[in-house]
C-alpha cells in the first residue's frame, strides 16, 4: 500500500504537477534554466524532463541562507546525480540583496575572512600608453601572476602582513619598465613607492623619480648612475639604455623602479606602469553577500565551490538582471535572477575542476 501511495504521488508530481501552490517553483512555467560546462556542455531546465527548481531559505544570526536547486522532482534534497544548486547568503535587512552586480564566492571555514583580516583591491595600468603589455607578480598568501589584459584583482587578506608587488610593462623595440614595492593592508603609509619618468629635453633626457605621495615619505634616492637626487639629466654624450632608482624612507624601507632599452632620442615621455592598492578591514564571519555552487556529477559525486579557494583572476559570479517572481510553494518571496558564473569546484577529496555557465535561476528569500 505504501509503495502504491508513493507511486501515485510521483505520478501526480511528474505528470500533472498537482496544483500551482503544491509544485516547486519553475515546474509549470519553465522559464528557469542553466547551461553549464564541466567536461561537456549541459542544459538543465525546470519544468522539462521531470526537473523541478526547489527554492527555500533558512535564517540564522540575522542572515538568510537561500538554497535553490535544479533536481529531479523526486529529489528535493538536491543530492541526486545531475542536481545543481545555487546558495546565497545575505543580511535579512538588505532588501536589494543580489540585484545586478558581481558577488564573491563563499569561502570554506578554514579560509573565511575573520575580524582582523582585510578585503583588498589592487589595480595597475600605464597612463602613457607606451608599456601596454603588463605582468604583475603579487606575493600575498600565495605568489600570483596576472597578465594583460587583466589590470585589477580583488584579494582576501587574513591578516595585516605586507604584500609584495612587482609590475613589469613591455613596449615596442624591447622597451620595458619594472617597479617593486610593498603594501600593508592596514597602513597605506607603511612603505614608500616610486616610478621613473623619462622626458626628452633638448639634446638629452631628464629622468625623474616620482614618489607616491599616498605612501611613506622618501628620504633618500640612489640611482644606478650614482646620483642621489630626485631628478637627473643625461645629455647626448652620456645617455644610456637602462636606469634604475631605489628610494628609502625614514624607517629604512625601500621601493625601486627601472626603465630599460630606452630609445634615444625620446619622441615623448615614458613612465613606468603604476599600481595602486586599497584595503578595508574585513569583518564578515557570516560571509553575507556571498554565493556557493553545488553540482552532483552523473556518478553521484558532490562538487562544491566552498571547499577551497577560488582563482582571483578568473572566478566570477555576476547577476546581470534581477526582478521579483511569484512566491514559491511555501509562500516565500522569490527573485528571478539572470546570472553567469565561472568558478572552481572541489570534490570531497579536494580535487578541483573548472565549472562555468549562465542561465536564469530563482532565489527564495525572506
Amino acid at each position: 500500500m505504501q509503495k502504491l501511495l508513493l507511486s501515485a504521488l510521483a505520478a501526480c508530481l511528474i505528470i500533472t504537477a498537482c496544483s500551482k501552490t503544491q509544485a516547486p517553483s519553475g515546474f509549470n512555467d519553465p522559464v528557469f534554466m542553466v547551461t553549464y560546462q564541466d567536461t561537456t556542455l549541459t542544459t538543465i531546465t525546470a519544468g522539462l524532463n521531470g526537473v523541478y527548481l526547489f527554492t527555500k531559505y533558512t535564517l540564522q544570526n540575522g542572515v538568510f541562507h537561500s538554497t535553490n536547486t535544479f533536481a529531479d522532482a523526486t529529489c528535493p534534497t538536491g543530492d541526486c546525480p545531475g542536481s545543481l544548486s545555487f546558495e546565497f547568503r545575505e543580511h535579512i535587512q538588505i532588501d536589494s540583496a543580489f540585484f545586478a552586480g558581481v558577488y564573491d564566492y563563499t569561502l570554506p571555514d578554514s579560509l573565511a575572512a575573520i575580524s582582523g583580516g582585510y578585503q583588498g583591491s589592487i589595480a595597475w595600468g600605464d597612463i602613457f600608453n607606451v608599456l601596454p603589455q603588463q605582468t604583475l607578480l603579487l606575493g600575498a598568501q600565495d605568489t600570483t601572476f596576472y597578465n594583460s589584459p587583466v589590470q585589477s584583482a580583488s584579494l582576501i587578506l587574513p591578516n595585516n602582513d605586507p604584500i609584495v608587488v612587482y609590475l613589469t610593462g613591455f613596449g615596442n623595440n624591447e622597451l620595458y619598465g619594472t617597479i617593486y614595492r610593498k603594501f600593508q593592508p592596514g597602513n597605506p603609509m607603511a612603505y614608500p613607492g616610486v616610478s621613473i619618468k623619462a622626458s626628452p629635453v633638448g639634446n638629452g633626457t631628464t629622468l625623474t623619480a616620482f614618489q607616491d605621495f599616498s605612501a611613506s615619505a622618501v628620504k633618500t634616492y640612489e640611482w644606478s648612475t650614482g646620483d642621489t637626487i630626485a631628478m637627473i639629466t643625461r645629455d647626448s654624450t652620456s645617455v644610456g639604455p637602462f636606469y634604475s632608482v631605489t628610494v628609502t624612507d625614514n624607517q629604512g624601507k625601500t621601493a625601486s623602479a627601472n626603465l630599460g632599452k630606452l630609445p634615444y632620442p625620446l619622441a615623448s615621455d615614458i613612465r613606468n606602469a603604476q599600481v595602486s592598492f586599497q584595503a578595508t578591514q574585513f569583518n564578515n564571519p557570516l560571509q553575507a553577500g556571498t554565493v556557493a555552487i553545488q553540482w552532483v556529477d552523473p556518478t553521484g559525486r558532490v562538487w562544491r565551490s566552498d571547499r577551497g579557494k577560488q582563482n582571483n583572476q578568473n572566478s566570477l559570479f555576476e547577476v546581470t538582471s534581477a526582478e521579483p517572481y511569484e512566491a514559491n510553494e511555501q509562500g516565500d518571496r522569490v527573485q528571478k535572477l539572470k546570472v553567469r558564473f565561472n568558478c572552481v569546484l572541489y570534490n570531497e577529496d579536494g580535487s578541483p575542476q573548472n565549472f562555468s555557465g549562465e542561465g536564469v535561476i530563482a532565489m527564495a528569500r525572506p
